[in-house]
């Protein structure tokens, strides 16, 4: 059947950045589309470690990150629907040379957030199964979220005030008039709009190109390994980046963790796939550097994915050169689940004063 509707707004992409954009257009007050070619958070949010944390080297990026941080933690007050925060604390690991430059950052944020600077001593004794040699930035309020649960909750929320969702509508061309993005050709029929917002993670690049529209991004892929320690361990474990040996993880269920390692591969496949052995013996590698736990932790399983990277980190531009009326949502590199709800009030703000 064939669709055509007018919205004041049409979201392409129904992962994190897209559902919660979604919930905030509406929550203001926006006609709203959520147009989504599966089914909503089951492309690579759905994979995403979705770790919530504050602390980052880029300042623009931090104060985002607050914002969201905040947003996270009283989710169920701010879109009516319950997700879980579990909170196990967060731990950045900085390259050596960065160390003077990180503590500074650290002292200035500690009178609005609780964060601190570990040396090594304060690692070893709080953390006696992470090795540090440098030191680290900790956040003992962060923590993890599903990023599937969320994105399911935000779009809950958004329909119940009114968004109406398509799954199963894949996107095909944006359709222009004169300088302006008024629409979307799509596999159900024509959505016209005030304003489009692309949302299709790793998947924009390609369309963009498509579209014959210039852009900064790439997708990246980012290969997740399952580790089972041989023994137990504390429960009290963090989540973690660690910009020395290029990882990111995450305790996950039944013990077990989360091992990430962003593999610099480029090479696009759209979906995800089994993790490779190449990467995931450089992810234990890596791993032995840093906790002692994965020396002949079991491997439980491993999957790669990937994700829309930017310079910097900081997303996509935001206004798109000669083309008014579209917005691109993602490019933040690995890290769009924690900052979303920013992200999303920013847009959206941005819509209404035009």
């Amino acid at each position: 059947m064939s669709i055509k509707q007018n919205y004041d707004v049409v979201v392409i992409g129904a992962g994190i950045l897209g559902a919660a954009t979604a919930h905030q257009l509406t929550c203001r007050g926006l006609k709203t589309a959520l147009l989504e070619r599966g089914a909503p958070a089951q492309g690579c949010t759905a994979y995403s470690g979705g770790i919530v944390r504050v602390y980052h080297s880029n300042d623009y990026l931090t104060e985002m990150a607050e914002s969201a941080f905040k947003y996270y933690l009283d989710f169920e007050a701010n879109t009516g629907v319950p997700a879980t925060f579990v909170r196990t604390g967060y731990l950045y690991f900085p390259s050596a040379q960065d160390n003077a430059r990180v503590k500074e950052k650290v002292r200035q944020l500690q009178p609005t957030l609780d964060i601190e600077w570990l040396n090594r001593q304060q690692m070893a004794e709080q953390f006696p199964a992470i090795h540090c040699e440098e030191g680290a930035v900790y956040e003992p309020n962060a923590g993890y979220m599903a990023p599937a649960e969320v994105t399911r909750a935000f779009i809950k929320a958004a329909t119940a005030k009114g968004a109406t969702v398509y799954p199963g509508t894949e996107a095909y061309r944006l359709i222009r008039r004169n300088n302006r993005i008024v629409g979307v050709s799509t596999s159900q029929g024509v959505f016209t709009a005030d304003h489009v917002l692309v949302a299709l993670g790793p998947n924009t690049p390609a369309f963009l190109e498509r579209n014959n529209i210039s852009h900064n991004l790439w997708a990246q892929r980012i290969q997740v390994d399952i580790k089972k320690p041989q023994v137990a361990v504390a429960d009290d474990h963090p989540a973690w980046i660690d910009d020395v040996n290029d990882l990111n993880g995450r305790p996950y269920e039944n013990g077990q963790f989360l091992l990430g390692y962003p593999t610099h591969d480029r090479l696009f496949i759209d979906g995800v796939a089994p993790g490779s052995t190449v990467y995931s013996d450089v992810t234990n590698m890596m791993g032995q550097k840093r906790f002692n736990w994965v020396n002949g932790a079991k491997q439980c399983g491993s999957w790669s994915s990937f994700d829309c990277y930017s310079p910097e980190g900081v997303g996509a531009d935001e206004k798109i050169e000669g083309l008014a009326s579209l917005s691109i949502l993602t490019g933040y590199s690995g890290g769009g689940f924690k900052l979303a709800p920013e992200v999303a009030r920013r847009i959206t703000n941005n819509i209404i004063k035009g």
